[in-house]
């Protein structure tokens, strides 16, 4: 890598990453803090390397069933509490902290527990509504201030 490269790489890796971290969506920063930039045959490219999922939220996803890949049931965080068609279905979340709901064979399908003050879900598949996408990508890489400070900053490392 020439001085120039070297100078537009960290250019592009101070600003443009940090950037695309800032405008990445979700609670969890994994996605976000995973942008890096790559150089292939003197070419740089803008990567994330957690995944698919970068995309999707950029670009949505049409609705879809989840399943789980590794183990026997989905687990995720709910934010209000179940409600419950019998009293004694309430009775037992409020004895145990935990109910599950089994299908004729026996198989767990649904359940909540409680873990401290988060209550989670447990479900054999998961029917996703589909996500509109943000299109925050496009939104950073049009943004002339962007380039602005990519090109101050390398002019900075050039010297």
């Amino acid at each position: 890598m020439n001085k120039e490269e070297a100078a537009m790489f960290k250019a592009l890796d101070a600003v443009l990453v940090d950037e695309m971290s800032g405008a990445t969506p979700g609670k969890g920063r994994n996605v976000a803090n995973a942008w890096e930039i790559e150089i292939k045959n003197g070419e740089f490219f803008l990567v994330n390397t957690y995944g698919l999922v970068a995309k999707y939220l950029d670009e949505g996803t049409k609705p879809h069933t989840i399943f789980p890949k590794n183990k026997k049931m989905l687990r995720f965080e709910i934010f209000k509490p179940p409600t419950f068609r019998n009293k004694r279905d309430l009775e037992m979340w409020n004895k145990h902290g935990k109910i599950f709901f089994y299908n004729k064979l026996g198989v767990p399908v649904l359940g909540f527990m409680r873990e401290g003050s988060k209550v989670f879900c447990f479900a054999k598949k998961v029917k996703h509504p589909g996500y509109e996408g943000r299109k925050f990508i496009n939104k950073v890489l049009e943004n002339e201030s962007v380039w602005q400070k990519v090109f101050e900053e390398y002019f900075k490392f050039l010297k």
